[in-house]
């Protein structure tokens, strides 16, 4: 899929709207008009949005496998992806009326650029499963490469920015 509904960071409109910033194994769900903000690399954010229920949300996970345990949900991607649907579902939403976004998943690594099978990539892979067996459309994605992102995401509209981040 190419990014599809992921704007460029020239198109980032600056905003009075408060921003709040996910660091890594962290998530946010709200019906509040804001952004969420975060860096990734290899890491994976999932940006969920229902329009018809104006409830959106976003995690930032760090690795593809489950958790060991509760405490460090967050920073798995089947349990991140589990916390901020569960999330976004007490608000409101509906599995059926939501959209999705999958940003991040780099190989930002130098000595693993020749191989197709990075952590990235692995975290993307799960983010796409984990939704389409769920039932959650995806309607973007900005991923993989061999640069980090920045990424700002709208809970309230949907709307993701993306920055290549270069060295």
């Amino acid at each position: 899929m190419t990014a599809v509904s992921v704007e460029r960071w020239a198109s980032y409109p600056q905003s009075a709207l408060p921003q709040l910033y996910l660091h890594p194994g962290q998530l946010h769900v709200t019906s509040d008009r804001c952004s969420l903000a975060t860096i990734l690399g290899s890491c994976v954010a999932v940006c969920l949005h229902d329009p018809v229920h104006g409830v959106g949300g976003m995690n930032h996970f760090l690795l593809p496998n489950d958790a060991p345990d509760a405490a460090t949900a967050s920073r798995y991607g089947p349990s991140a992806m589990k916390l901020v649907l569960d999330r976004v579902i007490a608000l409101g939403a509906r599995p059926n009326t939501l959209t999705a976004r999958i940003i991040g998943g780099a190989n930002v690594l130098a000595a693993f650029h020749d191989r197709h099978d990075h952590l990235g990539m692995r975290n993307v892979e799960v983010a796409r499963t984990w939704l389409s067996d769920r039932g959650v459309r995806v309607v973007g994605e900005d991923i993989g490469g061999a640069h980090g992102r920045k990424l700002v995401f709208g809970p309230h509209d949907g709307r993701a920015w993306v920055q290549l981040i270069r060295r």
